[in-house]
């Protein structure tokens, strides 16, 4: 019989250990649940996890603002320099414009002149004309054949520079309708620039 009531004393012990551990876990729960938060390691991880989280809200939150403040800003700059082009377009248009109309007023000038250089020529050969007739009437060696002779000269003088001149004309007036090409390709240019 002393095996049944060691064997009882045995149960009664462990049952006595496990009630023992049982109320040292107790204890240290309730040790825990007194203790403060923020000694509670469990209470400290899941506070700075919210923390965490509340930071990277906060700086996802700051990135964003900064980006849409940045495009906003990127569009209104481009929108200045869009306004300044379309400034400096017309400006230029406008001054093109004077241009092609200086040059029409040069061209007009121009054929002006050529149209003054044709009757002059006219008028010299004219003049040449006649003198060569006076000058098989008058004899050869008298004062009037030698005023003549002058007179023919400086005919001669007045259709070479008009001969000069009307290669000026000519080299002027090629000079403007080029010009005039050149500032009229100004416009298709910009219009596929601006495209």
């Amino acid at each position: 019989m002393g095996t049944e009531s060691e064997t009882e004393g045995v149960a009664l012990a462990l049952r006595e250990g496990k009630i023992r551990a049982e109320i040292d876990k107790l204890k240290a729960e309730t040790l825990s649940l007194n203790r403060p938060s923020w000694k509670n390691p469990t209470a400290v991880v899941s506070i700075l996890a919210a923390l965490g989280a509340l930071v990277t809200a906060g700086f996802t939150y700051q990135q964003n603002s900064l980006k849409a403040e940045r495009a906003a800003l990127d569009a209104d700059r481009a929108e200045y320099r869009r306004e300044q082009l379309s400034a400096d377009v017309a400006s230029l248009e406008k001054s093109r414009d004077e241009l092609l109309k200086g040059i029409d007023e040069a061209n007009a000038e121009n054929e002006h002149i050529v149209q003054q250089a044709q009757a002059m020529r006219e008028e010299l050969t004219r003049a040449q004309q006649a003198l060569a007739a006076v000058s098989q009437s008058a004899p050869a060696n008298s004062p009037t054949a030698q005023q003549i002779q002058q007179a023919q000269q400086a005919v001669r003088a007045w259709q070479e520079n008009a001969t000069k001149s009307d290669a000026i004309t000519t080299a002027r007036g090629e000079l403007l309708r080029n010009l005039q090409q050149s500032v009229k390709q100004i416009e298709p240019r910009r219009r596929l620039a601006t495209k």
